[in-house]
């Protein structure tokens, strides 16, 4: 332990940072920014019992909500949900790494780069829906992946639950839960019907949202309002709007967003800018398809029944199980802008995102668990490039020189 203390120091300092930042004056802009108007007005919509019009099922305006509540109808109120979720994020992910990898200094590292990378950091700064999704998503593989009890599937299915009431996109974490527990020696059978929790728990908080509004809230009344989302999103297939990217693209990606901007009188600018640690997302996103493709092989080979352990390197067989189950939920928070045209932004990469960052966590452990000196100093290269970046997150004054030297790519600007 105490030779790991270079890294420890870095992580906590990198943690540190990163909470401080989801933090710092997030009050200001003290006006909505971005999307916020479609979920603080429908949150005061709740408040007053009025009816949500909003195209989302009802958990992430109710949260939004309770903030509200709790720190009043301003900007800090509607932004204290998310902020909250930011801030879980991080030990989500730090436990996730620790738990697949078996090693305490990939939850480290894995909580040091989701702290400090932009993307989480301004989705942790807005009423927005992404960043609450893609924690809940960090928290049911955190349990699914630990699930030995029935009571851990269970939690797992809430969780599962809680994700898709707040976007319909989170049913496919059904997926991994299902394969967790049909491959479990107990009961898989039995095990596998409590995913029937996962649409329990939609009911219940679509059932209350109608109530709250003053709706009907049966069963059918939540069905034919589920499906009415449904039809909706479908239909929005244009890719008409001009911040609208492909699935594919998120990998560079082609088009961050700038959720919000302000020229000071000096010339100095303030910005919050979607676009994270670039050098994080580059990595994570040869790290994710690398491991996509290695599980669609082994895959092919399980099915031809050849051995899979043949050939593999100490890396690939100390990552294999591990890059697998990221890769399954990487891919599958991807699938629904795959199979279907509905119009996609890069925010609907973040729950994918976050399992590509712990993927890279992994990845850094094993290169400082087999090279101290040379992986310290990598993680010290990644940590270094997030905080060059954190000012385009958190509306830190820059010059527009210096704005331009982190926008690099006309793409991003």
């Amino acid at each position: 332990m105490a030779e790991d203390w270079p890294l420890l120091f870095a992580c906590v300092a990198m943690v540190s940072l990163g909470i401080f930042l989801r933090f710092w004056k997030l009050a200001h802009p003290s006006s909505m920014m971005f999307d916020e108007h479609h979920f603080v007005d429908n949150a005061r919509n709740y408040l007053k019992t009025g009816a949500d019009r909003n195209d989302h099922p009802p958990l992430g305006k109710l949260l939004i909500a309770v903030g509200m509540l709790l720190f009043g109808d301003d900007s800090v109120g509607w932004r204290a949900a998310p902020v909250a979720f930011g801030v879980l994020s991080i030990l989500f992910a730090a436990l996730l790494a620790r738990s697949l990898f078996r090693d305490r200094r990939a939850g480290w590292i894995a909580a040091a780069l989701l702290a400090g990378d932009g993307f989480f950091i301004t989705y942790s700064r807005t009423a927005l829906l992404d960043g609450m999704l893609a924690s809940l998503a960090l928290a049911t593989a955190v349990v699914t992946i630990r699930a030995r009890r029935a009571w851990q599937v269970l939690l797992a299915c809430v969780l599962a639950g809680l994700a898709t009431s707040i976007k319909l996109s989170a049913a496919v974490l059904v997926a991994p839960i299902l394969i967790v527990t049909i491959g479990s020696s107990q009961a898989p059978a039995v095990l596998s019907t409590y995913v029937a929790v996962v649409p329990a728990v939609f009911y219940i908080t679509y059932a209350s949202g109608l109530a709250i509004a003053g709706a009907p809230h049966g069963v059918g009344d939540v069905w034919r309002a589920t499906m009415g989302l449904m039809d909706h999103h479908l239909a929005l297939s244009q890719m008409a709007h001009p911040l609208t990217s492909r699935f594919y693209t998120w990998l560079i990606p082609t088009k961050p967003l700038l959720l919000w901007s302000e020229v000071k009188p000096d010339g100095m600018v303030l910005v919050m800018h979607s676009l994270g640690n670039p050098l994080l997302w580059w990595t994570s996103s040869v790290a994710m398809v690398a491991a996509s493709w290695r599980l669609a092989w082994r895959g092919i080979v399980t099915v031809r029944g050849e051995p899979n352990a043949s050939g593999q390197s100490r890396f690939q067989r100390a990552f294999g199980w591990s890059s697998a189950w990221l890769a399954l939920y990487w891919g599958a928070f991807i699938a629904p802008w795959v199979i279907s045209r509905r119009d996609s932004y890069v925010y609907h990469y973040l729950p994918s995102y976050a399992f590509g960052v712990v993927l890279v966590g992994g990845g850094l452990a094993y290169l400082y668990n087999r090279r101290r000196k040379l992986g310290l100093a990598v993680v010290l290269v990644f940590c270094l490039v997030a905080v060059f970046y954190a000012p385009i997150a958190v509306q830190f004054p820059i010059s527009p020189a210096a704005l331009r030297m982190r926008l690099f790519l006309d793409w991003w600007r």
